[in-house]
C-alpha cells in the first residue's frame, strides 16, 4: 500500500509540473482518501487550490496538514523516546 500511495503522490507532482491541476488533485485526493494521515498529500493539495485561487481549500488542506505533521512530529519523537528507554534497560 506505501508504494501505491507514493506512486500518486508523485505522479500528482508530475501532472502539477506538467500544468495539469486537475489530474493532479484527483491523485492527491486519492491518496488521501487511501490514508487520511497523509500530510504531504494534503500538503500538495493546498499548493493547487492556492494557485487556482480557491483560498478557503487550500487554507484548509494546509490546516488538516500542519496537523498531520504535528501528529508525525509527535510519533517519530515518541518512538525515538521509547527506543532510548530500551536501550537504558538493554
Amino acid at each position: 500500500m506505501f508504494y501505491f500511495l507514493r506512486l500518486k503522490v508523485n505522479r500528482g507532482k508530475i501532472y502539477s509540473d506538467l500544468g495539469d491541476k486537475n489530474l493532479a488533485l484527483v491523485d492527491f485526493n486519492h491518496a488521501i482518501n487511501i490514508n487520511p494521515e497523509l500530510a504531504e498529500a494534503y500538503f500538495n493539495a493546498a499548493n493547487i487550490y492556492l494557485s487556482k485561487k480557491e483560498f478557503t481549500k487550500g487554507w484548509l488542506y494546509y490546516e488538516k496538514r500542519n496537523h498531520r505533521e504535528e501528529n508525525e512530529d509527535e510519533s517519530v519523537a515518541r518512538r525515538f523516546q521509547e527506543g532510548r528507554i530500551r536501550e537504558q534497560i538493554n
